[in-house]
């Protein structure tokens, strides 16, 4: 957000990150839950033929809203690792990248119930809970808990989950329903020296 985006190319010209494998991931279908696709997003973008979704809203020239683009980044991102995949990025992350609790449940249990059935959801947001007044401890996400358990007694679903952009140990949910299983993969990153969250 301190600056305005710009194209990045590795040194051999090529964008990045570049597709490593055009046909890994064939037959497997990615929802990514997100802010939609950027109008023209397959210029210059050949990678992301296909790629199915709902838009933005059109922006006035020259005008890029804050999280403008990360839905169509995220499909850039499956589709550089996984170039054979079926991609479907919905626009539910309309309020500057910002979602409701509820109409998160709402968008995870609509996409456990459409057909097909994705084999990986990824979701580039969440939230932390409140510290319990009697427990002094966070609480664990009560709204997000129903679906978390849909999702847990389906077989071979796997919702991949943001960890926050914060360093924080504090938990961020849905990321923090990962215990391990095989539902819920949270993701998080490292500083630049690759030694630091």
């Amino acid at each position: 957000p301190a600056d305005e985006p710009v194209p990045a190319r590795g040194t051999d010209g090529r964008p990045v990150p570049f597709v490593a494998n055009p046909a890994r991931g064939t037959g497997k279908v990615v929802q990514v839950i997100d802010t939609g696709l950027v109008t023209g997003f397959l210029t210059g973008h050949p990678w992301l033929v296909d790629v199915q979704g709902g838009p933005r809203l059109p922006t006035p020239p020259g005008i890029i809203p804050e999280y403008y683009g990360h839905g169509t980044f995220i499909a850039g991102v499956v589709r550089s690792m996984a170039g054979g995949a079926t991609v479907h990025v919905s626009n539910h992350l309309r309020r500057a990248g910002a979602i409701t609790e509820i109409d998160l449940r709402r968008a995870l249990q609509n996409v456990l119930r459409r057909a097909p059935l994705p084999d990986i959801i990824s979701l580039s947001a969440g939230g932390s809970t409140r510290v319990g007044r009697r427990s002094g401890k966070r609480q664990r996400h009560l709204g997000l808990q129903g679906v978390i358990e849909e999702l847990r007694g389906m077989e071979k679903v796997l919702l991949v989950a943001a960890a926050g952009n914060d360093g924080s140990d504090v938990p961020f949910y849905p990321a923090a329903f990962a215990d391990g299983g095989e539902s819920v993969v949270s993701v998080g990153a490292l500083a630049a020296d690759g030694l630091h969250r």
